[in-house]
């Protein structure tokens, strides 16, 4: 006895006749035909326990299911659900869900679980609702998420250090919005591709952050649109289309959007957002309209597991009502009307980048060391339009550059896809 190891508290729940043990069944060993010992056998372990059970600190096992609430925490709208951490003094805790209904004694009872490194340990405690709001939610730091996404060896993080980089401009800490993400949701984006992002919509000095500016911002610290040279020094690759774009980042005037007023007048919406850190396989060889649905799939499946919140799913209800009247207008060819009508959807706004956005990561991507659309693929966005009806699209950097172009809402090829992207 003197030898023996501690009993853990999860052992001590066993001792209880009415806490089931995890059952070892040992299968029968025959000799084998020489009468040598058989190669011993590992045991088959049979757990009885269900998947919902969990264990109090007390030992006893109970059932929870899972369940989620809003609280408000000053400004700030805080949802709570399973795997979100928060703090009571010096104690760390993360919400689990809610007691089963055949074992609530009529009260809500709310269980979450204690902070443990061990995973095969885990114990639960029941919490009322008043003492998980008195919790500390702490917010997410630039630094612990910026190690959350870029964890092994990701680039999944694009900051405003990194905005200051590739613009050469100095950002105030107070002017950068709280991450509105926990820990546990950025874990989770990370493992799913996910980039997160910051954008500016315009500089310090109110000057906007439109195609053109943000173009020549960029470019300024680079000394030039040509980011490669022979081994003669003549120009093998541009960061920009190079006819689309001046070597300084100017627009040149063979450029089609040249006189598009409303494409050169959007900004990125200012920001932390998630995104795709890619386009979306599943998007491309389809039109428009089939890649908003599978934005919305995605987003179901990857950000709100299958439960939309109430303004997404009003979204998608709006969508599915407007797809009707949209795919009479593609079959009269009425594209004006097609592009503006997709552009207004609040999906598109929801799920979306518009152009300024794409262009905005692929720059701040590329100052950081990672170059985007580099296999030539084109990201299509919802957003952003032209006044001929196009849908516009960004990609393919290859030895020209990147270029800014435009497609047909019907219009689907196997290089153009769509980015997955949204706020909190």
């Amino acid at each position: 006895i003197k030898n023996s190891e501690p009993i853990t508290a999860k052992e001590i729940g066993y001792l209880s006749p009415t806490v089931p043990r995890p059952l070892k069944l040992i299968i029968p060993q025959e000799k084998n035909k020489s009468g040598e010992k058989p190669i011993e056998q590992l045991p088959e372990t049979i757990s009885p326990l269900e998947s919902n059970s969990v264990m109090l600190e007390s030992g006893e096992m109970i059932k929870i299911k899972d369940y989620s609430f809003e609280i408000q925490k000053g400004d700030r709208k805080i949802l709570v659900r399973k795997d979100v951490g928060f703090r009571i003094g010096a104690e760390e805790f993360y919400f689990a869900g809610i007691v089963a209904e055949e074992q609530n004694q009529g009260a809500e009872q709310l269980v979450v679980r204690l902070d443990s490194e061990k995973k095969d340990e885990q114990l639960f405690r029941i919490m009322t609702r008043a003492e998980i709001e008195s919790g500390e939610f702490p917010e997410m730091s630039v630094e612990i998420a910026r190690e959350i996404m870029e964890r092994g060896g990701k680039e999944f993080f694009l900051g405003p250090a990194d905005i200051e980089n590739a613009f050469g401009i100095n950002l105030s800490p107070e002017s950068i919005e709280p991450i509105p993400w926990t820990r546990e949701e950025l874990e989770s984006a990370q493992k799913q591709g996910f980039r997160l992002e910051y954008f500016l919509d315009e500089m310090s000095d109110g000057t906007p952050f439109n195609l053109e500016n943000m173009a020549k911002k960029a470019i300024a610290v680079l000394g030039s649109n040509v980011i490669r040279k022979d081994a003669d020094g003549k120009p093998n690759k541009y960061l920009l289309q190079n006819s689309q774009f001046e070597d300084n980042g100017n627009l040149k005037s063979g450029a089609w959007f040249k006189s598009e007023a409303g494409v050169l007048s959007e900004k990125p919406r200012r920001g932390w957002r998630l995104s795709s850190a890619e386009v979306l396989p599943d998007t491309k060889n389809k039109p428009a309209l089939a890649q908003i649905e599978t934005l919305i799939e995605n987003a179901k499946s990857n950000f709100f597991e299958d439960e939309f919140p109430t303004e997404y799913l009003e979204a998608e209800k709006e969508f599915k009502v407007q797809k009707e009247k949209i795919e009479k207008l593609i079959k009269a060819n009425d594209y004006v009307e097609v592009s503006s009508t997709i552009a207004r959807l609040k999906i598109s706004e929801l799920l979306g980048k518009n152009i300024s956005e794409l262009v905005f990561s692929y720059l701040v991507s590329f100052k950081k060391g990672k170059q985007l659309f580099a296999d030539g693929t084109y990201a299509r966005t919802m957003l952003s339009t032209s006044s001929a009806g196009y849908l516009l699209d960004f990609g393919d950097a290859d030895a020209a550059g990147a270029s800014v172009c435009r497609s047909h809402p019907g219009h689907a090829n196997d290089y153009l896809g769509a980015e997955s992207s949204r706020r909190k």
